[in-house]
C-alpha cells in the first residue's frame, strides 16, 4: 500500500487506483520514511524522487529535500539523546522529519512548526511513513514507545490544528506496536482507524488462491482474472473446487472441506491469513503434487497439501523472526523444546504467563478452557510440536 501510494504520486490518483470514490484532494504524496526491505528496479520511482519532485514543483531551486538516510539518522539520534518523558522533544523531532522530507527544514534556526505552518499556507501534501518496524524493532525501551506514541497522537493532533488542515499524514504500522506504545486507550485509538485497517481473512485468502492459480494458468477451466475480484465468496469457493477439490479426500469421505481447511491451516488465532503464506502454500503443494497420479479431479492433491504445511510453517517462523524480534525470540525458545504435545501447560515449554499472553495477543497461542495452550497450525509444524487432537486445533475457531 505504501508503494502504491508513492507510485500514484498524488492522493487523488492513489484513491482512484484503490477504487475509493469521492476523493478530490489532489495533494502530492511525500514519503518521509520507508522500509529497508523495499526493492527497486532501474525504472521504478523511488521515495527520493517524490521528495525532490515536490521541492522542484514549488520552485525550490536552492532547497533540497531530505534523504532517507538523513531522516533515519535524525531519528536514531533522537533515540539516543531524547528522554522517554520528553514528549515535546519527540514532537519537535518528528515535525523536523516532515519538514526535511518536504524540503522546508529551517536553516535560519527557526522551528519546524513555523516552516510547516508556512508550507500549509501555500500548498497541500500528504506525508506517508512506513518502515517503523526497522527503526523501532520490538519497542524494547520506553523511549521507543514514547517516539511512536507521540507520532500517532501528538503529531497528528498538531497537523489537525493547522487552519484548513492542509497537511495530512498516513502511518503504516503493525497493530501490536500500537498497543504496546499506547497503553492507555489504545482500543479507542485503534477503533478510530479501524475502517482503514489492512486485514487478510478467510475470504481474501481464498480469492488470492484463485487469482494465483488463474494467473499461473493452472486451472482446467480458466477464470478471467478481471472477474475474480467481483465474484461472491460462494462463487470463489465453487471455482476453487477444480484447484483442490471439494474435500481433503473423496467427496463422500468425512474429511474437512478444502476451502475451510486451507485458511484454517494457514491462519493464526486472530483469524488473519498472510498473502505470502497463501502463495508459499500453493507453490509447495503444487511441487509435491507433481508426481501424484491417483487424483484426476484436482490440481493439488490432499497429501501434498498436508505435507506442504511443514515448509510453510518453517518459512512463516523464519519471516516472523526477521520482522518481529520479540515474537521471533519466543518462537526460537519454543523450537528448542523437545517432544511437546499440543495442548500443553506453560511449565512444559518454560514460558511465563506474561509471555504466553503476548503470544495470545499475537495470534500464535490460544488458551483453552482448561488453562492449557494451543498453537496455530501455521506455527505448530515449524516448532516441531505434535498434536493430541489435530482436528480440534484446526476447527475450534
Amino acid at each position: 500500500m505504501y508503494a502504491k501510494a508513492c507510485a500514484a504520486r498524488t492522493w487523488a490518483r492513489f484513491a482512484d487506483q484503490s477504487q475509493v470514490e469521492g476523493v478530490s484532494l489532489d495533494a502530492p504524496v511525500i514519503p518521509v520514511l520507508e522500509s529497508v526491505n523495499l526493492e527497486y528496479r532501474d525504472h521504478d520511482l523511488t521515495p527520493q524522487d517524490l521528495r525532490d519532485s515536490f521541492v522542484l514543483s514549488r520552485g525550490g531551486a536552492e532547497a533540497k529535500a531530505g534523504t532517507t538516510d538523513g531522516i533515519r539518522d535524525r531519528l536514531k539520534g533522537g533515540l539516543s539523546s531524547l528522554d522517554s518523558q520528553d514528549e515535546l522533544g519527540w514532537r519537535r523531532l518528528w515535525l523536523e522529519c516532515l519538514a526535511d522530507a518536504a524540503g522546508v527544514f529551517p536553516e535560519d534556526g527557526s522551528s519546524a512548526e513555523k516552516a510547516l505552518t508556512e508550507l500549509g499556507r501555500h500548498a497541500r501534501a500528504v506525508f506517508v511513513i512506513d518502515g517503523l518496524e526497522d527503526l523501532l524493532q520490538s519497542l524494547d525501551s520506553e523511549v521507543k514507545r514514547t517516539a511512536l506514541r507521540v507520532l500517532l497522537i501528538d503529531v497528528v493532533g498538531w497537523l489537525r490544528s493547522l487552519r484548513g488542515r492542509p497537511l495530512g499524514l498516513v502511518v503504516f504500522v503493525r497493530q501490536d506496536l500500537v498497543t504496546r506504545a499506547v497503553r492507555q486507550n489504545s482500543g479507542q485509538l485503534l477503533g478510530r482507524y479501524d475502517p482503514y485497517a489492512l486485514r487478510w481473512d478467510k475470504e481474501e485468502a481464498l480469492r488470492l488462491a484463485l487469482w494465483v492459480a488463474s494467473h499461473a494458468k493452472a486451472l482446467p477451466v480458466p477464470m478471467p482474472k478481471s472477474e475474480i475480484s467481483e465474484l461472491s465468496e460462494e462463487k470463489v469457493v465453487e471455482a476453487l473446487i477444480q484447484l483442490w477439490g471439494w474435500k481433503m479426500g473423496t467427496e463422500k469421505s468425512k474429511e474437512a472441506r478444502s476451502h475451510l481447511w486451507v485458511p484454517a491451516a494457514l491462519g493464526d488465532f486472530r483469524n488473519q491469513v498472510q498473502a505470502r503464506d497463501v502463495v508459499k502454500f500453493l507453490a509447495e503443494a503444487a511441487r509435491l503434487s507433481l508426481r501424484q497420479t491417483t487424483w484426476e479431479d484436482r490440481v493439488l492433491v490432499p497429501s501434498a497439501m498436508r505435507n506442504a504445511l511443514l515448509e510453510c510453517s518453517k518459512n512463516k517462523i523464519a519471516s516472523i523472526q526477521m520482522e518481529n524480534q520479540e515474537v521471533g525470540e519466543l518462537l526460537a525458545r519454543l523450537q528448542d523444546k523437545q517432544a511437546v504435545s499440543v495442548p500443553f501447560e506453560l511449565a512444559t515449554v518454560g514460558l511465563t504467563t506474561e509471555e504466553a499472553d503476548f503470544l495470545v495477543d499475537s495470534g500464535v497461542f490460544a488458551r483453552g478452557k482448561d488453562g492449557r495452550y494451543w498453537v496455530a497450525e501455521i506455527y505448530r509444524h515449524g516448532l516441531g510440536f505434535s498434536s493430541e487432537r489435530r482436528a480440534r486445533v484446526l476447527w475450534r475457531r
